[in-house]
């Protein structure tokens, strides 16, 4: 999704693919979190107090509700005053005086066709800020570079896109976060397997 109105607006970006994967994503926790009580505790389930399983019932909804909301509203926003980074966990808010320039990134998902493509927002001290919005496997849409190409143009900031995602992912923050989070998406998947009785027969 792209839209436009005048140099003043805001200049909003935000692939339906990393919407969609952080709700589904998002969904799925949910259902673990449902799933693992009454497979792994069911005898708690059974005798615990009325009001508990009420009120961890409420958590997991709000929780659900609140992930799928923030899912949804993934986006990269450039308007006069800031650059703005809306991802799943954080949003960054950048002045265009702190902004080095923008650049080719990658989201750290990798498939056998190489990287997935997304915007980087490199700030004057090194920091790259990842704009999972614009996550896109294979190439770059045209109108998102075409936008964020002007948007910088306005501000006098390079903006040398060629709109495929680098081989080498750029230092961030959350780096620490993102190996915890590829060790622990196939423990999820196998553990939830076997908590639905099925099993690898060919292990």
């Amino acid at each position: 999704m792209l839209s436009q109105d005048g140099p003043a607006a805001g200049t909003v970006a935000g692939a339906r693919f990393s919407r969609w994967s952080a709700t589904l994503i998002t969904l799925y926790f949910g259902f673990l979190a449902l799933l693992v009580p009454l497979k792994q505790f069911p005898s708690w389930v059974k005798h615990a107090p009325v009001p508990t399983v009420d009120v961890y019932l409420v958590i997991v909804a709000v929780a659900l509700v609140l992930g799928c909301s923030r899912s949804w509203r993934l986006a990269l926003l450039l308007d006069g005053n800031s650059v703005i980074v809306r991802n799943y966990f954080r949003t960054y808010r950048i002045g265009w005086t702190e902004v080095k320039c923008f650049a080719d990134g990658n989201a750290g998902l990798q498939t056998s066709g190489g990287f997935a493509w997304a915007l980087s927002v490199v700030t004057h001290d090194g920091r790259p800020v990842v704009a999972s919005a614009t996550t896109r496997y294979g190439r770059a849409r045209p109108e998102t570079l075409t936008a964020i190409r002007q948007r910088a143009e306005l501000h006098g900031i390079s903006a040398n896109l060629a709109g495929i995602a680098q081989k080498v992912r750029p230092r961030r923050r959350n780096f620490m976060g993102d190996i915890l989070l590829w060790l622990g998406i196939p423990l999820t998947v196998f553990y939830s397997l076997s908590l639905l009785g099925i099993h690898c027969t060919t292990c």
